[in-house]
């Protein structure tokens, strides 16, 4: 992409290995159709580890020295990294909680109140789980609700809700994916997170998880990340995690871009067709942040590809692979 950028043609080679980097996305799709299978039929155990803020989930075949995931992980070239919750969500793990500077520690008392009311329940319900020593300290609280459980994490400075997870299943699927997105943003705005943007979805088992990024001035702040889970039955919310926002949000005034969109959108490979443009900010390898042109683009098979082109200098700074079918969308 920088050499492009710069003006320099692309060799075979380099063309070759867009074409292998495709190729990858489409075997991925595959891969994971066949996990997903075993995973159905019992071949595939899941289990989830919590420590912390942090969930993670490892599968295991019927030999304990196998994983699926990592065997699936293994088929593939080393440039291709699935960014599982959407644009720029690994980012998150890299800094330190900027929203939450400054912020008045709550005591655990306080805490309790806000998760009820969060919850819509009595606080004597909620039990005591201990705490979050993640990145962001939490006061952990826990309560049965029919068949399932719920867990919510509340800051300790700050007293924002910080994850829910309500163990229910969905239930028969009701509502539109479209009427589960608009569930999901009036949830964020009940809880004080207003002007976010739903960004990418997956929908599976009657869930819909919904990516949602912070806005300003109609920039989409990609580092600013809210994931809401809600019910496909009846909009009722099934998770929450708001640890990409209270990690990195705060006022940025991007300002105007020096590079105009119709002069950076050449900078989109002559191969794409160009959707739509906005602008974004999106996180470096680093610690830093990038004011760009947002480029939704299609190639000549319909598959589609959002290219990055920085608003002050001009240069193609990412491209993502969207991986789409009926459940939603993946990024790579």
């Amino acid at each position: 992409l920088r050499k492009s950028s710069a003006g320099a043609p692309l060799s075979k080679e380099e063309r070759k290995t867009l074409t292998v980097l495709s190729d990858t996305a489409d075997r991925l799709s595959t891969s994971l159709q066949e996990v997903k299978s075993k995973y159905n039929d019992g071949t595939i155990k899941l289990s989830i580890k919590k420590t912390g803020t942090t969930t993670s989930a490892s599968a295991k075949e019927a030999s304990p020295k196998s994983s699926a995931f990592e065997d699936l992980e293994g088929d593939f070239p080393n440039y291709a990294t699935l960014i599982y919750d959407g644009p720029y969500s690994e980012h998150i793990e890299k800094k330190e909680p900027v929203f939450l500077k400054g912020k008045t520690e709550v005591t655990e008392q306080e805490a309790r109140k806000k998760a009820a009311l969060f919850m819509k329940t009595d606080e004597g319900k909620l039990k005591s789980a201990g705490t979050g020593d993640g990145k962001i300290k939490t006061y952990m609280f826990s309560m049965q609700k029919g068949n399932g459980n719920i867990s919510i994490e509340v800051t300790k400075f700050g007293g924002y809700i910080l994850q829910a997870i309500d163990s229910q299943d969905g239930g028969e699927k009701t509502i539109s994916a479209e009427e589960g997105v608009k569930k999901a943003a009036a949830i964020l705005n009940s809880i004080g997170f207003p002007d976010m943007k739903e960004s990418y979805y997956t929908e599976n088992d009657g869930i819909l998880t919904v990516n949602y990024a912070a806005t300003e001035n109609s920039v989409i702040c990609y580092p600013d990340l809210i994931k809401v889970a809600v019910s496909l039955h009846d909009g009722s919310l099934r998770s929450l995690d708001t640890y990409g926002y209270l990690m990195n949000h705060r006022k940025r005034n991007p300002g105007e871009p020096s590079v105009p969109a119709g002069i950076a959108s050449k900078k989109v490979n002559g191969g794409l067709k160009i959707l739509s443009s906005s602008l974004a900010v999106i996180p470096t390898s680093g610690k830093n942040e990038t004011f760009c042109h947002e480029f939704k683009c299609e190639n000549g098979k319909g598959k589609h590809f959002i290219v990055y082109v920085n608003a002050k200098t001009g240069i193609e700074e990412n491209i993502l692979i969207l991986i789409e079918d009926e459940n939603g969308t993946l990024t790579i």
